[in-house]
């Protein structure tokens, strides 16, 4: 199914390509932000830069650790619910639509919730490194 809606489109179909654009781009968020983590990992490591010596180093090593943990397992989460999300398609009742799109609605939540956690953590971070600059 193309990216844009064609005027033969059901309703049904339109649904379908949005929670489809959705789950690609919640997908590509939290990759992306794998590697935003472990970036700021090893930066947190690096001894030259001296942020070890910081009062709240710990405090962020730990978050920065945690947040990565949780961002793994919720991008395997949502990897697992594109296969599930598909069954959408061989639904033949409005209470089965009513299952997924209440389920992908769930996960929208879940996905804003986790990114707005991640931009909280970025900004003890980002402290951390303007202390130390």
């Amino acid at each position: 199914m193309p990216d844009k809606i064609q005027e033969h489109y059901s309703e049904e179909e339109i649904q379908i390509l949005n929670m489809n654009k959705d789950l690609n781009f919640w997908v590509d968020e939290l990759k992306f932000m794998v590697t935003e983590i472990t970036f700021f990992k090893q930066l947190l490591a690096k001894d030259e830069l001296k942020f070890n010596t910081s009062p709240n180093y710990k405090e962020v090593k730990q978050i920065l650790a945690e947040n990565l943990e949780t961002t793994k397992k919720f991008l395997e989460e949502l990897i697992d619910y594109d296969v599930v999300s598909n069954g959408i398609q061989e639904c033949d009742d409005l209470s089965c639509e009513t299952y997924y799109l209440n389920e992908h609605q769930d996960y929208k939540k879940r996905v804003r919730d986790h990114l707005k956690l991640h931009k909280d953590n970025k900004q003890v971070l980002f402290k951390l490194i303007q202390e130390n600059l």
